[in-house]
């Protein structure tokens, strides 16, 4: 009895399903989806101050103002919006 070899699609498929869409119920209320909006909102405003402190770091370490703040702003709006993909209620 040998020991089964894992294949490449099976690795991939495995690494990549935590990036596909969750199936989420649609919410029944309008408030379910204030609330929806209202933590993506919060997120969001949180990424940008965090990456605001990053940047802003990494420029004065660097000397590069501002691109690397603009990469970290960038980088900030990219996760938001994949989360707001990711997390967004199917039916």
């Amino acid at each position: 009895m040998g020991k089964k070899t894992a294949k490449w699609h099976d690795f991939f498929q495995a690494f990549f399903h935590g990036l596909a869409p969750a199936k989420k119920p649609r919410p029944d209320s309008p408030f379910g989806f204030a609330g929806f909006a209202v933590s993506f909102g919060f997120a969001l405003a949180l990424r940008l101050y965090l990456a605001y402190l990053a940047g802003s770091w990494l420029d004065d370490r660097f000397d590069s103002q501002p691109y690397l703040l603009l990469l970290a702003f960038l980088i900030a709006l990219f996760l938001s919006f994949w989360s707001l993909f990711r997390n967004f209620p199917q039916e």
